[in-house]
C-alpha cells in the first residue's frame, strides 16, 4: 500500500500543473472507443491551450483571459496590448504565454502572476502568429503582411536570426516536438500552392517535401516521427518526417477541417471540422475508432494532453468540452458478517 501511494504521488508530482492535476476525477485513456464528458465550459471559445490540456486563453478585445479547463474558473487576466488581440501560444510547459495583436506587438507573459516579460515589435504591422521552441528558449513570430519570419529570444525579446519568404501572411505556425522544425501555414499564392512549408530550426532552411495545396489545419506527433495535415478536399493526409514523404490518405469529412491533435501514443488523431463532428482515428488502419457529435457548421479545435488522458475541444458557439474517462466509483466495502460463536 506505502507503494502504490508514494507511485501517486510521484506522478502527480511530476505532471504538469501538478496543482491541478485532479487525477482522481479521470484515469488514463486507453480506450478511445468510449470516452466521457468530463466537464463543460460554457461561454468561453478556446483561441490556445497549452500542451497539458488543463487551461485555455480566451480574448476579449486587447485583453487575454487563462481560464481553468475543468471549472471555468479565471486564472488570471493579460492586460497590456492597446489593440485586440489577434494570436497566442503556450509554452510546452504552460509556463509562458506569448501573445500577438493588432497594436503590432509580441507580449510574452508568465502564465502563473499574468505579469508581463516583455513585448517587441518585431515588424511593421501586426504579428500573424508565434509558436514557442519545446525548450520554451525561442519564440517564433511571423508577420501578417510581407512574409517575414523572425525567431526571437523567448528571454528578452531581442531577434536571433530572421527570414524573408516568398510568402504574404504567415498565420500558423508550430515548432516539432524535438525541436528539429517549424512548420509554418501560409497564405498560398493560388489553390494549387503548398501553404506548408516546413523549415529547420537550426538555420531556417527549407526542406522539401511531398506536401501539396491548402491546408487547414495540421499537427505533429509527440515523437515527431509522423506528421498530419488537412487538405481542402476534407482529408487528412498522413506523412513520415525522416524524408517528408507520404504514407496515407484518410477521407475524414465532409467538410473543411478545422482541427487536428495527435494522441501522446503516436498512433492515434483527432480531427474535427464543419461535418458536425469530431472523429478518433487509428492512424495505422485509416479506421474511425469514435465519433463525437458538436453543432454543424461550427468551426472548432481540438487538443489531446500531454498525458493522453484528456481530449479538449473548443467550438465557435464558445463552448469548451472535455472528455475522457472517468474513474468508477469504488463500492464501499462489505461489513464481515457476524462471528455466531462471538469470536
Amino acid at each position: 500500500m506505502k507503494k502504490r501511494v508514494a507511485l501517486v504521488l510521484a506522478v502527480a508530482l511530476l505532471a504538469q500543473g501538478a496543482g491541478r492535476a485532479d487525477s482522481h476525477w479521470r484515469r488514463r485513456v486507453v480506450d478511445l472507443t468510449r470516452l466521457d464528458v468530463l466537464h463543460t465550459v460554457p461561454r468561453r471559445y478556446a483561441k490556445s491551450i497549452p500542451a497539458d490540456a488543463t487551461a485555455f486563453a480566451v480574448y476579449e478585445g486587447n485583453l487575454v483571459r487563462l481560464v481553468d479547463a475543468r471549472d471555468g474558473r479565471e486564472l488570471q487576466t493579460l492586460a497590456g496590448h492597446e489593440a485586440i488581440v489577434h494570436d497566442s501560444c503556450w509554452s510546452r510547459d504552460a509556463r509562458l504565454v506569448a501573445t500577438t495583436g493588432f497594436d503590432e506587438t509580441v507580449r510574452v507573459w508568465d502564465a502563473a502572476t499574468g505579469k508581463q516579460r516583455f513585448q517587441a515589435r518585431p515588424f511593421q504591422g501586426y504579428t500573424c502568429s508565434v509558436a514557442f521552441s519545446p525548450d520554451g528558449r525561442r519564440l517564433a513570430a511571423g508577420s501578417g503582411d510581407g512574409g517575414r519570419l523572425q525567431i526571437l529570444d523567448a528571454d528578452t525579446g531581442v531577434k536571433v536570426r530572421e527570414l524573408q519568404t516568398p510568402d504574404a501572411s504567415l498565420f500558423a505556425m508550430e515548432y516539432s516536438p524535438d525541436g528539429r522544425f517549424l512548420v509554418v501555414n501560409h497564405s498560398p499564392a493560388d489553390r494549387q500552392s503548398a501553404s506548408i512549408r516546413i523549415y529547420k530550426a537550426s538555420d531556417l532552411g527549407e526542406v522539401k517535401t511531398e506536401i501539396s495545396g491548402p491546408c487547414s489545419g495540421f499537427a505533429m506527433s509527440r515523437d515527431g516521427a509522423r506528421f498530419a495535415y488537412a487538405n481542402a478536399a476534407g482529408a487528412i493526409v498522413l506523412i513520415e518526417t525522416a524524408a517528408w514523404t507520404e504514407l496515407a490518405r484518410i477521407p475524414a469529412h465532409r467538410d473543411v477541417i478545422t482541427g487536428l491533435s495527435f494522441h501522446p501514443d503516436g498512433r492515434h488523431l483527432a480531427s474535427t471540422g464543419n461535418d458536425g463532428a469530431v472523429r478518433l482515428w487509428d492512424t495505422a488502419s485509416g479506421k474511425t475508432v469514435n465519433t463525437l457529435p458538436i453543432k454543424l457548421q461550427m468551426s472548432s479545435k481540438v487538443s489531446f494532453s500531454s498525458d493522453g488522458e484528456v481530449l479538449v475541444v473548443g467550438t465557435a458557439d464558445a463552448t469548451v468540452t472535455l472528455y475522457g474517462r472517468r474513474a468508477p466509483v469504488s463500492a464501499a466495502p462489505k461489513p464481515a458478517p457476524a462471528d455466531p460463536a462471538g469470536k
